[in-house]
Parts: structure tokens; C-alpha cells; sequence
């Protein structure tokens, strides 16, 4: 690849990422450069824990299959259930999402300048349309 098509590829790149900013702020603020990177760090933070939870099930369950141990699935769909029910209702149901997510904006949100250009950005960086 030539130097002029590097440039060519550094442009379209650096478009792509100023045209998907502005739709969520106007300019760079503490608050939305924060929220990004919160957003970021939490889409991955997810991948690894389902990773690692995937991971420790499969292994639980070859020593299930194997005769070592023996699981309580029904205790632990319970507790799961219990835990995951943020608002309360008995079921799990898109609202406990929400309510969780309410929940952990307002808790990383707090006190952060421009609180709507952190969660505009917050949720740029979640869907990782820009890395």
C-alpha cells in the first residue's frame, strides 16, 4: 500500500469517527469522553464475563457428567432469578434491564460534567461502532 493510499485510508477512518460523534455532542466534554470509555470498558467487561461464566459451567458440568459433583440446578436457576430481579416482580423480563441499567448510569454518571454527553457516549461506546 502507498504512502497516498495510507493518508486515503487515515481520512476515511478519521471521517467515520468525527461523522458518528456528532450526532451525540456538539464538542468533546469531560463528560463524553468519560462516558465512551465507560461504555467501552463495560461492552467488554461483558464479553469476558460471559467468557469466564460460559467457561466455569461447561467445566461444572463435565464433573457433573463424570460423577465428582453433583449440581442443584434448580437451587441456582432460583438464586439467579432472585438476583437478576431488579424490580421486584418475580419475573425476569426486559424491565429488571432497564431498571439495571437506570441503576448502574446513575451510579457512574454521578457528579460527571455534561451528564447527557456521558450517556449519549456511554452508549456510543457499548455498541463499539467507533473501535
Amino acid at each position: 500500500m502507498s504512502t497516498q493510499d495510507n493518508k486515503q485510508q487515515i481520512e476515511k477512518q478519521v471521517d467515520k469517527f468525527t461523522n458518528a460523534l456528532v450526532p451525540v455532542a456538539k464538542e468533546f466534554t469531560a463528560g463524553s469522553v468519560f462516558g465512551f470509555c465507560a461504555g467501552y470498558f463495560s461492552r467488554n467487561a461483558v464479553k469476558y464475563a460471559a467468557f469466564v461464566t460460559g467457561g466455569a459451567f461447561i467445566f461444572l458440568q463435565i464433573l457433573s457428567h463424570k460423577g465428582y459433583i453433583t449440581m442443584n440446578m434448580d437451587k441456582i436457576e432460583e438464586d439467579l432469578k432472585n438476583a437478576a430481579d431488579l424490580d421486584g416482580d418475580g419475573k425476569l423480563t426486559t424491565n429488571d434491564a432497564k431498571v439495571g441499567l437506570k441503576k448502574l448510569l446513575s451510579i457512574i454518571g454521578d457528579k460527571v460534567p455534561n451528564a447527557a454527553g456521558f450517556v449519549a457516549a456511554y452508549f456510543l461506546g457499548l455498541s463499539g461502532k467507533l473501535l
